[in-house]
């Protein structure tokens, strides 16, 4: 399951009961903000383990009775938000006898001014953030073979389901192709408003898992929680030696 819930003041109780009744193993949550303490306001702690970027901005909840753990990448680097263009986060998921899984959600700064920050990347073909995404994803890399990213771009390429490409949206769509990462999304609009709509959360895979990600969808509302962005979510078939989860959701 992926989201960006814009807020989580306003949108917790919807929240809350939508995760006990779909229950999803993993959620890549964008938005979230500091205020989102699940431990804090209710008993979030008994379901699901929530892990957060540098502002809570990329948040991850992944549940109880999976094997988790967070990793972070790229930690000389203070206020990504606002110094390299975006926030994220990752955890790893293991099972027995198999490579982990590392999951990442990621929300892009739209304001973000590479003339006002004091973290230059070298010249490249590359927007800033994926200069320094990509440093987080090759990392990631080491760790396993295996990545799911779930975030709001805010990218805009017809190869998605944009009506047009935007800049962003050609960078993102060459940085997936250079890092050999699959597009997900199926074309229908993520981000809906009475004036407008467009794709631009996205879902990224490695070409491990590109096979076994089905059913992405943006049009599932029983995780509406009244955000102008669409509750993405889509199944990933895992097999093990030891047993067989069947249309896992996420």
């Amino acid at each position: 399951y992926q989201h960006n819930i814009r807020g989580f003041a306003s949108k917790k109780e919807a929240l809350y009961q939508n995760l006990q009744q779909q229950q999803p193993h993993v959620c890549l949550l964008q938005e979230c903000f500091k205020s989102f303490n699940p431990i804090k306001d209710f008993a979030f702690n008994l379901q699901y383990n929530p892990t957060f970027g540098e502002s809570g901005r990329a948040c991850i909840l992944s549940r109880c009775d999976l094997v988790t753990k967070q990793h972070q990448f790229l930690n000389n680097i203070k206020n990504k938000y606002n110094n390299i263009g975006y926030e994220s986060c990752w955890i790893s998921l293991t099972w027995p006898k198999n490579q982990p899984i590392l999951f990442c959600s990621l929300y892009r700064n739209q304001k973000y001014n590479p003339q006002q920050t004091i973290y230059q990347p070298p010249p490249s073909s590359f927007f800033p953030i994926f200069h320094y995404f990509q440093l987080e994803v090759l990392e990631a890399k080491r760790i396993s073979s295996n990545i799911v990213i779930g975030g709001d771009f805010n990218a805009k390429h017809v190869i998605w389901g944009s009506s047009e490409s935007d800049v962003i949206g050609e960078e993102l769509y060459d940085f997936a192709v250079q890092n050999g990462l699959f597009i997900k999304n199926n074309g229908q609009d993520t981000y809906i408003t009475p004036h407008s709509s467009s794709c631009l959360d996205i879902t990224l895979c490695s070409s491990t898992l590109t096979r076994l990600i089905s059913n992405w969808s943006s049009d599932n509302q029983e995780f509406d929680v009244g955000s102008d962005h669409e509750p993405v979510t889509f199944n990933l078939l895992i097999q093990s030696y030891q047993n067989r989860l069947d249309s896992v959701p996420h």
